[in-house]
């Protein structure tokens, strides 16, 4: 299910045009919406005052700035990714969300740390699954959370 998730993001911003897609500004915020078929469909927007919707037990990291959005909706689950700025160091907002996972039951299973980047990663057994990938750069602390709700384990 990650695959179709992360296909189905993929291909919204991967895409230049046609198709069944609307364009068009909504609060100052860039945003696009394209239909992936089987009624399935995904939003991306861009800068201004984005709304974010995340699944229970996640939420946006105090303080971040939200710069984009993409929401994928497809017979196989929801994913959300958010993409975040904030002066926080990269170890205090991976924890952060490491934190997060754990109190919503996300064993996490896979861990990378690299100095100035952390990935966290893992699913729970109701079918939710993270990872959150937080870097730096000349602006800051870059933080992409990707959250998506799927069909529970059959195994746990």
């Amino acid at each position: 299910m990650r695959m179709i998730l992360a296909g189905a993001l993929a291909l919204v911003l991967a895409a230049c045009g046609g198709g069944d897609a609307e364009d068009g500004a909504s609060g100052g915020a860039y945003q696009r919406t394209v239909d992936v078929g089987n009624g399935g469909q995904v939003d991306t927007r861009v800068g201004g005052d984005i709304e974010v919707d995340l699944p229970a037990g996640f939420s946006v990291y105090p303080g971040a700035k939200v710069v984009a959005t993409t929401a994928a909706n497809v017979a196989q689950g929801k994913g959300r990714t958010v993409f975040m700025q904030t002066q926080d160091p990269v170890a205090e907002v991976a924890d952060y969300y490491r934190k997060q996972a754990s109190d919503a039951g996300v064993e996490v299973t896979n861990t990378m740390n690299s100095g100035d980047a952390q990935m966290v990663a893992g699913k729970a057994p109701s079918g939710t699954g993270m990872n959150v990938l937080v870097t730096t750069n000349d602006e800051g602390t870059t933080i992409q959370l990707s959250v998506f709700e799927g069909e529970p384990d059959d195994e746990g």
